[in-house]
């Protein structure tokens, strides 16, 4: 089980203004590992906690955030966010052209709610997207969580069953084989 983020554990803003730098180039690289792009517009950054620790310093720095309460408040959203022993999470970010129409390519994207999957061997984990769109585009950064059992837990661990990201929408098709350090890093946050 991931630990949860505690207000305790936290930073002061001055502090973490100070290592702001050396922590956002860790993160970036953290990100990448844990990034997984899907086709020319879409990727899936699977979270951990301290993917999820960075987004929540950079709120408390971008809304000045240094109550307790408040800290509190902000910590049990992030908390959210964290991978368990039976679920990943991921952040869909959608990378639009520079230029480009957004409620536009959004729209073209709608459906992607109901029609994404992460496929371990011969089974199909449905996306679960935080906010459901309906008719609406889809939003960008979304989160995401894929819930598994413990056959397909076990499954995702071993390292020659397949794994693929699989979006099938009406205006949005492609699929990505999960392998590597992610691959990896993912099976650990199942652990």
């Amino acid at each position: 089980m991931v630990k949860p983020i505690e207000v305790e554990e936290l930073l002061s803003l001055a502090d973490y203004e100070k290592a702001r730098l050396d922590l956002r180039r860790q993160m970036l690289a953290l990100r990448k590992q844990r990034r997984v792009p899907i086709g020319n517009r879409l990727s899936f950054v699977f979270e951990c906690r301290e993917t999820v620790l960075f987004q929540l310093y950079e709120t408390m720095r971008s809304e000045g955030i240094a109550d307790k309460a408040a800290l509190g408040a902000e910590c049990a959203v992030y908390n959210a966010m964290l991978p368990t022993s039976h679920e990943l999470s991921a952040t869909l970010v959608i990378d639009l052209p520079e230029g480009a129409n957004v409620r536009q390519e959004l729209q073209r994207l709608a459906g992607i709610e109901t029609s994404s999957w992460l496929v371990v061997g011969d089974g199909q984990l449905p996306a679960r997207f935080e906010v459901p769109t309906g008719p609406e585009p889809v939003a960008p950064n979304q989160h995401i969580r894929f819930l598994f059992n413990d056959v397909e837990r076990h499954a995702f661990q071993r390292a020659e069953t397949p794994v693929l990201l699989k979006i099938e929408a009406p205006n949005y098709n492609a699929q990505t084989a999960v392998v590597g350090e992610t691959r990896r890093l993912l099976g650990e946050d199942l652990s």
